[in-house]
């Protein structure tokens, strides 16, 4: 999970002032128009477009919402004064209707969508104190929403007159109106009020109600049941009505509350919706809330708490179904922290506190509900409820609920747990994941509020510790402790905010509950009990910020950390560096978190280099569920491994320090149940990175001097090595399930062991020099004269040949960076010399790749062919010259079998092996003639796209294809000519884009104009310019890539910097030909036009709007520039010639039919001395006989466009108007009215014969020409 590039909020930053003034400039026009006299007058009516444009500027400012603060006290106010300008106009008695058709939306309703963009972003409470509480208001709003919404409807269906924004916003001002500190009945306005509007079933009203109560009331409780966010407001208004002191006095608030409890008993059997619940629910929490400073509700505490009791225990149907939602859990945890807050402010009776304990039992269940926002709520009750209770009680609760963490947790010994394989002394298999949320965040909401002193902490310490490790799968394999995580996180920020150095300097906390809490000297957990509380949840914090899979969790875990690096910065090993590091921003992209992030906070202290390396090695690394994220990890380990390891003042590595890194990842994977192919794919990925690190120490001299002064690490270390790789690869032939994943694994390790192999040859030679210099076998002269051996090569000393020994070539797709021959005439004298590697592992490794080289896969394939090439290293000249015959002989079988797909792993391999081939056969070129003949035939046989680009892609990168390039131009050519078809579309896109990348790789490596290679070539540059202007994106990329390699220096960079699909780069691409790379070589190809507009003219008619928009506009600026060369001329001669070439081929033929009447239009084909009668009859021919509409259309407007300059075309067109398809008759008259200006008043596509004669006789025609 990784956070883009650019991290949103930074580019919100610095982008802020720029939009806030496109909003404040663009409301006053938005909300205002200026009539003819110059008077400013409010807007009916505004665009939904321009709506949701500023709303959608708005919903920028989510993750920010405090750069709005500076401007809201001039927006909103602009807003709110609008809207009651608006609500003044509309209730005048003949004001003209409101407008709210689509593409309009009336203005009210848009400013309640941006007054509601605004409450959403930046909060409710913050945006109504910029919002009027003059009461001269209130009458205006209250006759506002009840016009707007009458009463006989449902307020579901009244959203035909007012959105429920508009009475979201209105109910919301209403409730601020209503804060007014003078009695209501001094500003009701009418005690007129029709009885109807105020019954209210089940509601009993007291005496001498003021008027407007009697309004508001209604009102209020009607959205109270509403589903929507209008709800919200409905009881944010009730509650202010019913807790002022007025309304009090006159027995208001107990009518409402009495009303409100009884309506869930009204008809137990008689379930409503959920939100009608929900609703008086609601209200009952707001009440208790706001009475908070006062004794009003203490007489209804028993029975609300007795109701929300029965709601719990779902002791009705009507209780059941509001307990299945979670919202209404969430309000009545909202009640019982009310009732418990407002029963602990006084002296609490026998009856208070047994709903205390109640309570507190209550919300410890829904810690574990399955609702989120439910265990949030009940999380903070507990934190506000524990804040309160007197010491002795709330350490009670905190036990219960650390009890219940330990519940979760079992800590098996350290050996137990080495055994399974597991890197963490506590094992949480047990525990619920739900549950460990609430409880961890219940224990984060106290250290906030700093509920618990700082002698309570070492207990819960460890918990949160845990918690930051905690990960859980489900059965579909999603990650179930992210919010458990997250509520960590919390917490141990909570905890540096609110604890000082001081009390925090002595906790401790339980080591084991630390997950890196292994010492890499010994591989063993660390034996000390207890360590440094602030020092190790610093260590957990890095693990985390660094390595874990979740974005925001990485990025909580280091806002936490430098937090405590900040509040406490004596108490962290290298704390400042460690923030400087764990940057916020640095670690929001994961690959950059684990490969740089996590490798420089490595390098700060072994204790953070402890806990990420063995965090690597668990779920955060190598178990991850993405094979990607666990090659990433394995490259990540090898540069943590090798960035920690302290040289010695000779530069010597600590060789029992390495070994016993790599002891301990080898015997994870002994130990690892053969069906943990993910993790056996991480470690042995991890394994092959770890050892590729030691092959820049492998010289000579090091090993020689190590071998004469006694000293065996280093000897030691590549014996060790050899001995757990062999047993790896042993154990990988046993495995069944999945073994691609395994495949590709064990082939990077089997290139990472391949120098270790001919390091332990060294230490033979160099151990038998020593023990018996007389006895030491001289280097050989080699008998194998098909090596182009150097000439001193029988007077080589040891020294030298050990050192070419150890400079293992690397083949890589077949491009090699040293030369094979020196190494394989040291492996040679090596052999001759009675020094050979152990045939065991040599056999396993063969073995091993036969078998892999069956799979398919992109990663196992580059892997193992990889592997495959590098092993023929190893051999002698017979056994190399035998296993490529081998996979020569099983790609052959492979490919005859017909399946689409095979067979590819033995392709890459014989590309990668042919440098090599010129040594396998007396004949110097017999095994390479023959690789060469196998990809000819495979090549040719069938056509399978995928073993095409399959051919391609490995020609591209091959030494084969620069010894070889004569060999390989058919192939190539037939590449850039691919365009096949079919239910997938042009997927013989696939196969050109390769066989670019081969032309590319051509241009690369030769001068392409030079003499010597410009008739080899020549057939390549026209197709070049072809792929170069056709209408695919992705094709035109990869061929303007190859097309620069051809291009000097200075034009390079010019062309290289043109974006392939810009009216720039398609005007360059027309004058290449005659220009630049006329000034290379001076035999010019005139056939080289001719295939650019093959593709320039798909371009043109077939792409997309934009590029036939910029084709067009540089094929017209070509054709109008007046050149010596006549470049109009030129492109129409090459258009008809391309014309003529594709005859039958309608996919080039209609383009080009369409291209042509496009030059009509454009008035320049007019101006050239082309063969009309020709173009003409190439016209006719194109479209005889056929059915296709796109040509017969094409064939038209060129018909058109011969009209002018060629008479039978007029005659041509009369003939077709009565042509059996009424789309070509349409388009026919049209060219013929715009052309002659005959065809008036007809409908052709149902005209007769005698319509067509008349037309004609307009035309100065005698009698019908035949139809064709």
């Amino acid at each position: 999970m990784d956070a883009p590039e650019d991290d949103r909020d930074v580019l919100l930053q610095r982008s802020s002032a720029e939009l806030l003034a496109d909003l404040e400039s663009s409301l006053k026009p938005f909300l205002w128009k200026t009539t003819v006299s110059g008077k400013v007058q409010i807007r009916r009516g505004v665009r939904i477009r321009e709506t949701n444009r500023l709303v959608d500027l708005l919903e920028r400012f989510q993750e920010l919402p405090q750069l709005l603060d500076p401007h809201l006290d001039k927006i909103i106010p602009s807003l709110s004064e609008a809207f009651l300008t608006y609500l003044r106009w509309a209730s005048r008695p003949k004001h003209a209707p409101a407008i709210s058709a689509p593409p309009l939306m009336s203005l009210s309703s848009a400013i309640c969508k941006l007054l509601y963009a605004f409450c959403k972003i930046r909060g409710e409470k913050v945006i109504v104190r910029f919002l009027s509480t003059e009461t001269r208001y209130l009458e205006l709003l209250l006759s506002a929403v009840e016009s707007g919404n009458p009463v006989e409807e449902e307020p579901a269906q009244a959203s035909g007159t007012w959105s429920w924004e508009e009475r979201y916003i209105a109910l919301l001002w209403l409730s601020q109106l209503l804060l007014a500190p003078f009695d209501l009945a001094s500003i009701s306005s009418s005690d007129n009020i029709d009885e109807d509007l105020t019954r209210i079933p089940g509601f009993i009203w007291p005496g001498n109600v003021p008027g407007v109560a009697l309004r508001v009331i209604p009102l209020a409780i009607r959205y109270l049941s509403s589903a929507g966010k209008e709800r919200d407001a409905a009881k944010t208004l009730l509650v202010r009505v019913a807790m002022r002191r007025d309304m009090q006095e006159l027995g208001l608030l107990q009518s409402l509350v009495s009303w409100a409890i009884s309506r869930f008993q009204a008809a137990p059997d008689v379930v409503k919706p959920a939100h009608y619940y929900i609703g008086l629910l609601s209200f009952l929490a707001g009440v208790l809330v706001s009475s908070a400073g006062s004794t009003a509700m203490y007489n209804y505490l028993g029975d609300i708490f007795h109701l929300v009791q029965q709601i719990s225990a779902e002791g009705s149907p009507v209780f059941r179904s509001i307990h299945d939602s979670a919202v209404a859990r969430k309000t009545t945890i909202k009640i019982y922290r009310a009732i418990t807050t407002l029963d602990l402010r006084s002296n609490p009776d026998m009856a208070a506190m047994e709903r205390v304990e109640s309570t507190i039992g209550i919300l410890i269940e829904y810690l574990s509900d399955l609702a989120t926002p439910v265990r949030l709520a009940a999380s903070k009750a507990l934190s506000i409820i524990i804040l309160k209770l007197d010491p002795d009680m709330a350490n009670e609760v905190v036990e219960a609920i650390v009890g219940n963490l330990e519940r979760g947790v079992s800590w098996p010994d350290t050996g137990r747990q080495a055994n399974k394989g597991n890197h963490t002394a506590f094992d949480l298999s047990n525990a619920n994941a739900l549950e460990w949320h609430g409880l961890i965040l219940t224990l984060s909401h106290l250290l906030y509020r700093r509920s618990l002193p700082a002698s309570r902490l070492s207990p819960i310490l460890p918990y949160l510790a845990i918690g930051l490790s905690f990960e859980q799968r489900s059965t579909l394999g999603a990650s179930l402790g992210t919010s458990v995580r997250d509520a960590a996180c919390f917490g141990i920020w909570a905890l540096a905010r609110r604890y000082t150095t001081a009390e925090l300097g002595s906790v401790t906390i339980k080591t084991a509950s630390l997950s890196g809490s292994f010492t890499v000297n010994s591989l063993q957990r660390n034996p000390i009990l207890d360590s440094p509380a602030l020092q190790g949840l610093a260590t957990e914090l890095v693990v985390s910020a660094c390595l874990d899979s979740a974005g925001n969790i990485r990025r909580g875990a280091s806002a936490a950390l430098q937090e405590l690096v900040g509040r406490h910065p004596d108490m962290i090993i290298q704390g400042i560096q460690l923030v400087q590091v764990v940057d916020y921003h640095a670690i929001a992209l994961r690959s950059r978190a684990v490969q740089q992030v996590a490798v420089q906070a490595a390098q700060l202290s072994e204790l953070y280099f402890n806990g990420i390396l063995f965090c690597l090695l668990g779920w955060r690394g190598v178990r991850d569920n993405d094979p990607s994220v666990r090659r990433m990890i394995a490259a990540a380990c090898g540069s943590i491994v090798w960035g920690n390891l302290q040289l010695d003042d000779l530069g010597a590595i600590p060789y029992e320090e390495l070994q016993r890194i790599i002891s301990y990842l080898a015997a994870r994977l002994e130990r690892l149940p053969l069906r943990e192919i993910d993790e056996a794919h991480g470690l042995l990925l991890c394994l092959s990175s770890t050892i590729t690190g030691l092959h820049p120490y492998l010289h000579a001299p090091n090993m020689k001097s190590a071998v004469q002064h006694g000293h065996r690490d280093f000897e030691g270390l590549v014996k060790a090595l050899i001995s757990q790789v062999h047993s790896i690869f042993d154990s990988c032939m046993e495995t069944q399930r999945r073994k691609e994943f395994l495949a590709e694994a064990v082939g990077r390790l089997m290139i990472a062991i391949y120098p270790i192999l001919c390091a332990d040859l060294a230490f033979r030679w160099f151990r038998t020099l020593k023990e018996d210099p007389l006895r030491a076998p001289k280097p050989a002269v080699i008998s194998d004269r098909s090596l182009p051996l150097p000439e001193n090569c029988d007077t080589m000393d040891m020294d030298k040949t050990v050192t070419q020994l150890l400079r293992t070539p690397v083949l890589t797709n077949g491009a090699l960076d040293l030369d094979p021959i020196v190494f394989l005439s040291s492996m040679q004298s090596v052999s001759e010399a009675g020094f050979s590697l152990d045939d065991r592992i040599i056999s396993t490794m063969k073995n091993l790749l036969n078998a892999f080289l069956e799979f398919k896969r992109k990663e196992t394939i580059d892997a193992v062919s990889e592997a495959a090439a590098n092993f023929t290293f190893l051999l002698d000249r017979n056994d190399r010259s035998s296993i490529i015959l081998e996979w020569i002989q099983a790609a052959t079988a492979k490919a005859e079998s017909g399946r689409s797909g095979v067979g590819k792993a033995y392709l890459h391999t014989l590309f990668k092996t042919f440098p090599l081939a010129i040594d396998c056969s007396p004949n110097s070129s017999g095994l390479q003639k023959e690789i060469l003949e196998h990809i000819q035939w495979r090549w040719d046989l069938g056509h399978h796209i995928e073993t095409r680009t399959t051919i391609l892609a490995c020609l591209a990168r091959s030494a084969a294809l620069l010894t070889h390039a004569h060999r390989f131009l058919n192939i190539i050519t037939d590449g850039l000519d691919d365009y096949t078809t079919d239910n997938r579309g042009d997927i013989g896109s696939l196969v050109r884009i390769e066989a670019l990348g081969a032309v590319g790789a051509l241009a690369r490596a030769f001068d392409l104009f030079e003499d010597a290679n410009f008739e080899k070539f020549r057939c390549l540059f026209g197709r070049l310019l072809r792929l170069g202007t056709e209408k695919l994106d992705k094709v035109r990329a990869e061929a303007q890539v190859s097309i620069t390699y051809t291009l000097r220096n200075r034009e390079r960079d010019t062309f290289k910097s043109m974006p392939p699909t810009s009216q720039q780069y398609f005007r360059y691409l027309l004058e290449l030909p005659k220009h630049s790379w006329a000034q290379y070589t001076a035999r010019y190809d005139e056939l080289w036009l001719i295939d650019l507009l093959e593709g320039y003219v798909l371009s043109a008619d077939t792409g997309s709007q934009d590029l036939v928009r910029t084709s067009r506009a540089a094929l017209v600026q070509f054709c109008d520039e007046q050149s010596p060369l006549g470049n109009a001329e030129t492109v129409c001669t090459a258009l008809f010639q391309v014309l003529k070439n594709n005859i039958s081929n309608d996919r080039v033929l209609v383009p080009t039919l369409e291209v042509i009447s496009f030059l009509f239009d454009m008035d320049i084909i007019q101006k050239t001395p082309l063969k009309w009668r020709s173009l003409y009859a190439l016209t006719q021919k194109a479209h005889f006989k056929t059915s296709n509409v796109r040509k017969l259309e094409a064939a038209v407007k060129v018909y058109g466009g011969l009209m002018e300059v060629y008479p039978e075309a007029v005659q041509k067109l009369s003939s077709m108007l009565l042509h059996p398809f009424p789309r070509i008759r349409n388009l026919v008259a049209e060219e013929l009215f715009v052309g002659k200006g005959v065809g008036k008043k007809v409908n052709w596509t149902k005209a007769s014969k005698g319509d067509l004669v008349k037309l004609q006789k307009e035309l100065g025609m005698d009698a019908p020409a035949a139809r064709s």
